[in-house]
């Protein structure tokens, strides 16, 4: 029989002591023959004792449980730091008629039988029964936005028919709910233990050794100080290792967190004696053991990790970012969005939806590819109205605009036929606001002329494409944009005063991050089934995206990761579409969308014939 008892320790069964007896035994080992003297009193002995002792706390340290190293609060939230918590096939996944039928069955009162069937032309036929109480029109109303709120991929809804029967209320079958889940954070009450700052090794040393709290002991010699402060600048290394490991501990759910939230850098905060004399302040406080760099690293690392639970290798999506925060940014958006819309990545948008900006989840997954925001309300098409400027080729702006050619003063200065001077524009980190385009049409008369080209529209949110060239007998400066690997340079606008040209420029690049990052409605679904062309296209899907400028290799990759997530009955075409051609097709895609919504059969016949065409 098993004694039933605490058992208690014995006092050599810890860490600390399998740490000293070790270190012991390799000195005698290592260092036999010169080292002698192992007892407490022996200053090498005594240091190894302090630093296991300081390894023995950071063990006890680095031992809680798991969740108490991703805990924030008491609490763990799973989604928070990308361990998805939800379940990924949720009761609104749609795929057979049966979950058509279960979904209406359940959100719809008065309903006593329900059949979903595919007609002739590959449309839904839903066929219901209804008991004499209910409302006969509201409720296929009803059962129409239901449908289309749920709606697949190259899908759509020929018609509801409803019938009645003559029933009892008291007959009614209760519908049948599903379990719901609790996705909130989960509890765990969890406390830990770590110290609010790192507690220096050196103040454990015996006060004999000048190294602890109390310093050095009154009228010592200049040598046996120098010595002290020897040996406190050799500790300053291990004071290092042990504060940035605690930081770490402390840090790790904010470094494993799926937000853009920097996590703070390692900073020697550690209390030590006459510290400023033994360091060179400056490059102490920003030594590299924990950059934002190397904190950058570290979630890269964890991205990985996510990468290879989810099936997924979003880096390779982002291979030309060179920052990596700004990459692990676009990642980290990536991953939110793939693993929890992946599991509806068949449903389209709601054709209903007057809410035109409302997208379908593989249209929010494209999205987070690109690293589109996708958040905005105004298309391309719609900021260039909103600012009265119309978008043309560069063949036609080149041939009817070429008074606004600059290149010849480029070939002068580089035949110095001229003493001008070109200068690179300095760049200022700002962000569009409304009264800089008010700047812009007042001092460039390059917007005179209510026309952007193509070219710009790609290049222009890059400082680097801009130049200012002074003429020294007018002090006079021109700003003028230049088209990369091409000496097609374009006058902006003249001005004497050099500071205003660099701020115009600067308001330039924000105004085409804004028309080129910032767009609500940047990839496009064409389901040919919606078209109503009688073409017998029906499951074919058409998606539009913006060409800037991929190269080839990229867009194979992308389309290879559309293919792979679209159910295998979807005839899939992808087509780029540059700036120009987008503006034009936008105009007849969002008026078709709008004349669907607003169930006008007539002109969304007459749209959808533009948009077969355009794209």
């Amino acid at each position: 029989m098993k004694d039933n008892y605490i058992h208690r320790r014995e006092k050599e069964d810890n860490l600390f002591s399998r740490l000293q007896e070790e270190t012991i035994k390799e000195l005698q080992e290592l260092s036999g023959n010169v080292w002698t003297d192992y007892n407490l009193h022996d200053p090498g002995v005594t240091i190894a004792e302090i630093l296991n002792y300081a390894l023995y706390e950071l063990q006890y340290l680095l031992q809680f449980p798991f969740e108490t190293y991703l805990a924030s609060d008491g609490k763990i939230d799973f989604e928070k730091l990308g361990l998805f918590s939800k379940y990924i096939l949720t009761e609104d996944s749609i795929v057979t008629v049966k979950d058509y039928e279960n979904l209406i069955r359940k959100n719809i009162d008065g309903i006593m039988n329900c059949s979903v069937t595919l007609n002739e032309k590959n449309k839904y036929m839903i066929t219901v029964e209804l008991d004499n109480d209910t409302d006969y029109d509201k409720t296929i109303n009803k059962i129409t936005e239901l449908y289309h709120s749920h709606r697949n991929l190259c899908e759509t809804l020929e018609k509801v028919d409803v019938g009645k029967i003559n029933i009892s209320r008291g007959n009614r079958s209760a519908a049948s709910s599903s379990p719901q889940f609790n996705t909130e954070a989960m509890p765990f009450n969890i406390k830990n233990n770590f110290p609010n700052e790192y507690y220096s090794v050196q103040n454990n040393f015996p006060d004999t050794y000048g190294l602890n709290e109390k310093g050095m002991s009154a009228g010592i010699t200049d040598e046996h100080e120098a010595k002290i402060m020897q040996l406190k600048a050799y500790m300053l290394i291990y004071d290092h290792l042990l504060a940035h490991t605690l930081h770490q501990a402390i840090n790790a759910n904010r470094i494993l967190e799926l937000s853009g939230e920097t996590v703070p850098a390692y900073k020697p905060g550690f209390k030590i004696s006459k510290i400023k004399e033994l360091t060179d302040d400056n490059k102490f406080q920003n030594n590299k053991l924990q950059s934002k760099d190397f904190l950058a690293l570290q979630k890269s690392h964890y991205l990985d990790f996510l990468d290879v639970i989810y099936g997924e290798d979003t880096k390779s999506f982002f291979p030309d970012e060179d920052n990596i925060t700004e990459q692990n940014r676009k990642r980290i958006e990536l991953i939110k969005k793939l693993t929890l819309l992946n599991a509806n990545r068949n449903r389209s948008f709601n054709i209903l939806d007057k809410d035109i900006d409302n997208n379908s989840p593989i249209q929010r997954i494209i999205s987070a590819i690109f690293g589109y925001n996708n958040n905005g309300k105004e298309s391309i098409a719609e900021l260039l109205s909103k600012y009265k400027l119309r978008l043309i080729n560069d063949t036609e702006f080149f041939r009817d605009y070429d008074y606004l050619d600059t290149r010849h003063i480029i070939e002068y200065m580089e035949s110095k036929s001229f003493d001008y001077k070109i200068e690179e524009v300095p760049e200022e980190k700002i962000v569009f606001e409304e009264y800089m385009f008010n700047d812009l049409e007042s001092n460039l008369n390059f917007f005179w002329y209510n026309i952007l080209f193509e070219s710009f529209l790609y290049y222009g949110n890059s400082i680097g494409n801009y130049r200012i060239i002074n003429n020294p007998e007018t002090n006079s400066y021109l700003l003028t944009f230049g088209i990369p690997n091409n000496k097609r340079w374009t006058n902006l606008g003249f001005s004497a005063d050099k500071s205003l040209l660099i701020r115009l420029a600067n308001q330039l690049q924000s105004f085409f991050n804004l028309l080129i990052n910032s767009p609500g409605k940047t990839v496009y679904l064409i389901e040919h089934i919606l078209l109503n062309l009688d073409d017998e296209e029906y499951n074919k899907l058409t998606i539009v995206i913006p060409d800037r400028g991929e190269n080839d290799k990229i867009k194979e990759k992308y389309e290879s990761f559309i293919s792979d997530r679209l159910p295998a009955y979807l005839d899939i075409h992808i087509v780029w579409l540059s700036f120009e051609k987008l503006y034009h097709f936008e105009e007849n895609y969002f008026l078709w969308r709008k004349a669907m919504a607003d169930k006008d059969t007539d002109k969304a016949r007459e749209y959808a014939e533009e948009v077969r065409g355009e794209r």
